[in-house]
């Protein structure tokens, strides 16, 4: 799954990946720590869309935007 989140987000600055489990099995969903606002306006870009067979949902963070919001 991490390979496959820096292949998606190659256009973006990644400085980790949180990966979600359930009693150790994957979720198939992670947090990614971008290192700029613009890295994040390029995460968003691929809301909604398709990358082979997964289906790809960028949200921004309520803790990134209040972060975002400060500088």
């Amino acid at each position: 799954m991490i390979k496959l989140m820096f292949l998606i987000f190659t256009a973006c600055r990644i400085i980790n990946i949180h990966l979600f489990t359930n009693n150790g099995m994957s979720k198939g969903e992670c947090l990614i720590d971008l290192e700029s606002e613009n890295d994040v306006r390029e995460a968003l870009k691929k809301a909604n869309q398709y990358m082979g067979s997964r289906y790809i949902e960028s949200k921004i963070s309520i803790i990134v935007y209040f972060c975002l919001n400060l500088l």
